[in-house]
């Protein structure tokens, strides 16, 4: 089901290594955020850790750190379930504590100021599962 434009599409420097299971970050489809705006880390991703990050997309590869890894920031793509998640529910990153689920998405963001809404679930998912998103953003 996954179309997309390279157009919608960027690389970054994995500032982090994003291979599944290391605790650093969740691998392939793992919502990402610049790691700073310091001219120090230039074009540096992290997983995201929480619905107030700067998310900037959803992550397409699997990086290791100083890698380049490719970003998409609009259109549909795969992301990883934190929760039960069901078919046009918004979405955004887990607030995450444990380093295990940094990057995963869950659904509908409070209403709280500066939320993030990276998209709107296109498939029902449980914990865990790969699904499909319709990848917009805006605050709340």
């Amino acid at each position: 089901m996954s179309q997309f434009n390279e157009s919608f599409r960027r690389t970054f420097i994995a500032e982090q290594a994003f291979d599944v299971g290391t605790g650093t970050g969740s691998g392939q489809y793992t919502i990402v955020k610049l790691k700073g705006a310091s001219a120090s880390y230039p074009n540096q991703i992290i997983a995201a850790a929480a619905p107030t990050d700067a998310l900037i997309g959803v992550l397409q590869d699997n990086p290791k750190s100083g890698d380049a890894g490719a970003v998409q920031f609009l259109g549909t793509t795969k992301v990883r379930a934190h929760t039960t998640i069901t078919a046009g529910q918004k979405l955004t990153a887990f607030l995450e504590t444990s380093g295990v689920y940094a990057g995963f998405a869950t659904a509908n963001p409070t209403t709280t100021t500066g939320d993030l809404v990276i998209g709107i679930a296109l498939q029902d998912a449980v914990v865990g599962d790969v699904f499909e998103m319709l990848q917009i953003q805006y605050k709340y």
